[in-house]
């Protein structure tokens, strides 16, 4: 199963849209820098829990959930090692899933992350169809 029909299964639609300012306020109050393109992107797929074919592996689109559980501070660090602000917009098992300003995904576990792609479909193929095939390949600098 492709990528596109993870996302198709998981409820996402062409033309699917959710209100998000609830969201994107509790992001900023849990002191993330909210970045354009996470609005827009968690417009289209907040709320999807996106699962591997053999329903062993998920990724969850969810900014409320990303609030709570991402850490601010590695947030802040990937975006400076980045050179872009990021945004937390879900998690996978205890890695968090952030977008930066020009709308590229990254993913972080503590002080290592590394690029996720630069679309959605990119993420899902290489978290449920394909994963590993690109290893965090940077580190916060101390």
């Amino acid at each position: 199963m492709d990528a596109g029909e993870l996302l198709r299964r998981a409820g996402w639609a062409p033309g699917r849209r959710v209100d998000v300012e609830e969201m994107l306020g509790a992001l900023a109050a849990a002191g993330f820098v909210v970045v354009p393109a996470a609005r827009e992107f968690l417009a289209k797929y907040s709320g999807l829990v996106i699962t591997s074919e053999d329903g062993r592996r998920v990724t969850r689109i969810d900014g409320h959930e990303a609030a709570r559980h991402a850490d601010p501070g590695w947030c802040a660090a990937y975006g400076h090692g980045i050179g872009r602000a990021v945004t937390p917009i879900g998690e996978y098992s205890h890695m968090v899933l952030v977008i930066d300003e020009a709308g590229a995904f990254w993913g972080g576990f503590d002080a290592q992350y590394g690029s996720m792609g630069d679309t959605i479909i990119d993420v899902v193929h290489e978290l449920l169809v394909e994963p590993g095939a690109r290893p965090f390949d940077r580190v916060v600098a101390d």
